[in-house]
């Protein structure tokens, strides 16, 4: 019996998903628990749609990060450290970051979303990477200073 999953299911599919599963698990495990329909003629259509929809705003999204790529990659940001003998005495995290992004240029970061980042605990400049969405990296500098 062709279903169409409305949630993932492990080892079975995606959201949206058409897939071939035998009669039984499809009525007493899928339907029940409503993470799946049947795939009628109608409900392809639907389907159809939705992944229309989805892609369309996939695309959508991924304008909308590259803008947000290219204003971060025009950027270098600068903190400042206390420092004595050249040895810094704190790092800056990937949090503090993510909170001067936004009060001093309104673009919001999670912070987990940095690739490979460690504190900076250098004076100097260091380039950072940022994963905004699936495949839209973004890397801008980072200029530290002594106060």
């Amino acid at each position: 019996m062709k279903v169409i999953l409305l949630n993932e299911v492990k080892n079975l599919g995606k959201i949206n998903q058409v897939v071939e599963v035998s009669d039984g698990y499809a009525k007493n495990y899928l339907f029940p628990n409503k993470l799946a329909v049947s795939a009628t003629e109608d409900a392809l259509k639907v389907n159809k749609k939705i992944k229309a929809d989805e892609k369309e705003m996939a695309l959508e999204k991924i304008k909308y990060y590259q803008s947000i790529k290219s204003d971060l990659e025009k950027l270098t940001l600068e903190f400042y450290l206390n420092s004595k003998d050249g040895k810094v005495a704190n790092a800056i995290s990937a949090k503090q970051i993510c909170a001067y992004l936004h009060f001093n240029f309104g673009i919001e970061l999670d912070k987990h979303k940095f690739v490979n980042f460690k504190p900076i605990k250098a004076l100097g400049t260091t380039e950072v990477t940022v994963k905004l969405y699936s495949d839209v990296l973004a890397k801008f500098k980072i200029k530290v200073s002594e106060k």
